[in-house]
């Protein structure tokens, strides 16, 4: 079954997270006391334009809280209340975002608008269900969904809920492993996903990118599943996929490390982007609008420190917009768009 694929470097995110409940719903828009002034960015920075989403984690127990900022890390603004669980934030239809949150004993996906406001289920059925993308054209989503038991792999679903969701297709072994993480490439033809082949050994967790038509035809292989590859994310020009190794690290195992790397859609070219070591971590990779940079978290230290950092989508010139340390709160899964 897939829950072991939720533990991510660490932070017990979503399944064991949310578990620590949280009954009311998010708040509004309100002001961000303990998160720490946006380092000087470059101009280059500033000139990529766009909105970046994403979650801090802190606390005891454990809790997320969404925050938004400019490319350059000013303008920071926390959307969600930070004694709430909201995690896997990603820009929704129009001005809003979708999170993963405990709905009882199951976490599923819901939405809330940017500015504040009710929370509303996107999922509403039996099973858990997590990590939800968006299609460009905002019409339909894919999550991954498990029991306790099992793996049910990818679904597809219109956002407004008209049909039944459809499976995208067939995990490869439902117990032992799982699919997950679901990005549509930006023509809203192809999703590209993680296949988790096994996780019995932390220290070795077998998984692999792959990339499927939306009728389920086409599946094909992108990466080695030695590389423990996930968090797959579609450059907007449609030409490559941005990814981390070591993606189901179940905590920081004896010093290692995780970094970004790009392959092309046809799975030629992977190419390695950072080059951390020493336990530090490069991780959730997040395109500018215009395909020449990229944002991601880091993990500095023992996790004694941590960032967003902006860099080119080449790798070189990685300089952190957003900074805490890990007591204060950590940094998680930014997400770059357009407008919001």
């Amino acid at each position: 079954m897939r829950v072991a694929a939720h533990f991510r470097f660490g932070i017990l995110v979503l399944v064991l997270v949310l578990a620590a409940g949280c009954s009311n719903a998010p708040g509004g828009r309100v002001p961000s006391p303990s998160a720490p002034s946006a380092p000087s960015a470059p101009a280059w920075i500033s000139d990529l334009g766009g909105r970046i989403l994403f979650s801090r984690e802190g606390g005891s127990p454990t809790k997320f809280a969404v925050f938004t900022m400019a490319s350059d890390g000013s303008e920071l603004a926390q959307v969600t209340d930070s004694t709430q669980s909201v995690t896997n934030a990603i820009w929704g239809p129009g001005t809003s975002f979708l999170f993963d949150r405990d709905r009882g004993d199951q976490p599923g996906v819901f939405s809330m608008d940017a500015s504040g406001g009710s929370v509303t289920a996107v999922t509403t059925g039996p099973d858990a269900y997590a990590h939800a993308a968006l299609s460009p054209n905002g019409t339909q989503m894919a999550y991954e969904a498990w029991t306790d038991s099992r793996d049910l792999g990818i679904q597809l679903a219109p956002v407004d809920g008209s049909t039944a969701p459809r499976l995208l297709t067939p995990p490869v072994d439902p117990v032992a492993g799982g699919d997950g993480q679901p990005a549509f490439s930006p023509d809203g033809r192809q999703v590209a996903f993680q296949r988790v082949v096994d996780h019995a050994n932390e220290k070795a967790v077998r998984a692999a990118l792959y990339v499927v038509g939306v009728d389920g035809t086409g599946l094909r292989q992108l990466t080695s599943d030695v590389m423990d590859a996930g968090h797959p994310r579609w450059s907007p020009d449609g030409r490559t996929i941005l990814f981390h190794d070591n993606a189901d690290m179940q905590g920081p195992i004896e010093g290692m490390s995780a970094n970004l790397w790009t392959v092309a859609a046809d799975g030629t070219g992977l190419t390695q982007l950072t080059h951390e070591a020493g336990g530090n971590y490069a991780i959730e990779g997040t395109w500018s609008p215009d395909s020449s940079a990229i944002a991601f978290a880091s993990w500095f230290g023992d996790d004694a420190f941590t960032a967003i950092r902006v860099m080119h989508a080449d790798g070189t010139d990685a300089t952190p917009i957003w900074t805490s340390s890990f007591a204060a709160g950590a940094g998680n899964n930014p997400e770059w768009a357009a407008s919001h």
